[in-house]
């Protein structure tokens, strides 16, 4: 009996396990990634914002 509650208890250990290290390792990529998406589309704006701005006639006049 105890070897039965064991590997059940092992088996829900191990899957809980997983579970929160997907989540952390989930949540690990997300932290790096979402600052370099939100500076490659600041990137990105600036770029796009600078010839405009360059080319064109001045905005604040």
């Amino acid at each position: 009996m105890r070897t039965r509650r064991d590997r059940r208890h092992t088996r829900a250990w191990l899957g809980n396990g997983l579970a929160l290290l997907a989540g952390l390792s989930i949540l690990l990529l997300m932290l790096p990634l979402s600052p370099l998406y939100f500076t490659v589309v600041w990137l990105a704006r600036s770029k796009e914002d600078k010839p405009s701005r360059s080319g064109g006639p001045p905005v604040e006049s």
